[in-house]
């Protein structure tokens, strides 16, 4: 092995550790760090508020299940 594959190996490598550990931290944001901004409690919270409706829950069911004929 010369000196500039081996460069290219190390630099493949360290790109790989750095890709793995920022997507650790992404996933640990989401998924644990309650104080995070991207907290899954924080978007499932926002995605209910953007959905609400007035519906009573058995029409949005029944809406939703193919029952009714109706998408």
């Amino acid at each position: 092995m010369n000196k500039k594959n081996t460069g290219v190996i190390l630099g493949a490598l360290g790109g790989l550790a750095a890709l793995t550990v920022t997507s650790a931290e992404i996933f640990y944001n989401f998924a644990i760090n309650t104080k995070s901004p991207i907290h899954m409690s924080k978007l499932n919270s926002l995605v209910q508020k953007v959905t609400d409706t007035n519906d009573s829950e058995e029409d949005s069911s029944a809406k939703y299940s193919g029952l009714t004929g109706t998408p």
